[in-house]
């Protein structure tokens, strides 16, 4: 089987996988970047909606094409159909387009020297007196040996299990479901809508985020025990508000669905020669299951931490347990 060597391998190519290799290549350390999918971004499940101001501290500069919206407020909706309107003069937050924004992070890290490698699962891994050697699998299956594995997979990720990390609980994940509309009725596109009640969303809530372009996101979330293929299905048809702004709408995707650890971040993030990054370790915003800025934030500190380690010469448990006192003190 061929075999291969690199620095830091990274596990995910999505948000928190590319900020972690952009990091860790401004060191100076060589970094790969192995995505199970055929191309980076897809399939997308994320409605991509996020704050301005937070964003614009941890993030990179955008090309303007992938801004989809600028909002300005949200309208928010109870179970009996009263709703809160709240509004700024000012956006105070962003609608990306989630797929072209990876590939956009993706050619950053690229650019910066990181091997960027598709179709290519991992599938185990061994410790090795310099680090980890771990079995890729695809079209081109291989070993790669590496100093240090980071884990940026999403929720319950592979290589934390093989590591020997907590799990998210289970009890505290909801499951998402999303599709891509156009042609609704009565929406206005400067302000988000959301809607609460255990009939329609149980655990957690729905949501519709407008586009410039006419165009919106429409999905929900619910608690693991409730069938989220079911409430969705239930919430576009049933619901008073939202089943006649879809009336006429046409439905531009099939639903996309993923779990989303909501229980907050996993009680360690790091063990000899390895670290979490993203929904592999939970760090999640409760409240709204929102992970792009944090995955952004704490790649970056995992990137930097790998890197300083690998520098050294020292991966222990110990040395690594500075990244973790540096994304809590952040998030």
């Amino acid at each position: 089987m061929p075999f291969e060597q690199v620095d830091v391998a990274v596990v995910g190519c999505g948000v928190g996988g590319s900020s972690v290799a952009l990091a860790a290549r401004r060191k100076d350390v060589s970094v790969g970047i192995f995505e199970e999918h055929s191309r980076v971004g897809e399939p997308s499940h994320c409605s991509g909606h996020v704050g301005i101001l937070a964003f614009t501290r941890f993030g990179p500069k955008l090309p303007r094409g992938i801004i989809e919206n600028e909002i300005k407020g949200a309208v928010l909706y109870a179970p009996n159909g009263k709703s809160i309107t709240l509004y700024r003069p000012k956006p105070v937050t962003w609608v990306l387009n989630r797929a072209e924004f990876d590939r956009h992070l993706a050619t950053l890290a690229r650019k910066s020297g990181a091997q960027l490698h598709l179709n290519s699962r991992v599938d185990g891994l061994k410790r090795t007196d310099n680090g980890f050697q771990i079995k890729i699998s695809g079209p081109r299956a291989r070993e790669v040996e590496c100093k240090i594995l980071v884990d940026a997979g999403g929720c319950g990720g592979s290589v934390s299990k093989y590591a020997g990390l907590l799990q998210p609980n289970p009890r505290m994940l909801v499951n998402s479901a999303q599709f891509n509309v156009e042609n609704l009725t009565d929406v206005n596109d400067d302000l988000v809508e959301v809607y609460f009640g255990q009939g329609y969303a149980p655990g957690f809530f729905g949501w519709l985020i407008p586009r410039r372009d006419g165009s919106a996101k429409v999905g929900i979330a619910a608690a693991p025990r409730d069938n989220v293929r079911k409430c969705f299905e239930h919430f576009i048809r049933k619901h008073p508000i939202v089943s006649l702004k879809l009336k006429r709408a046409k439905i531009l995707t099939a639903p996309m669905y993923h779990p989303i650890p909501v229980g907050g971040a996993a009680l360690r993030t790091y063990t000899a020669g390895v670290l979490t990054v993203g929904d592999a370790a939970s760090q999640v915003k409760p409240t709204t299951g929102g992970g792009i800025v944090f995955g952004l934030a704490c790649g970056r500190m995992a990137g930097e931490t790998a890197a300083d380690s690998i520098r050294k010469g020292d991966t222990s448990a110990a040395t690594l347990s500075s990244y973790e006192e540096k994304w809590r003190q952040v998030i």
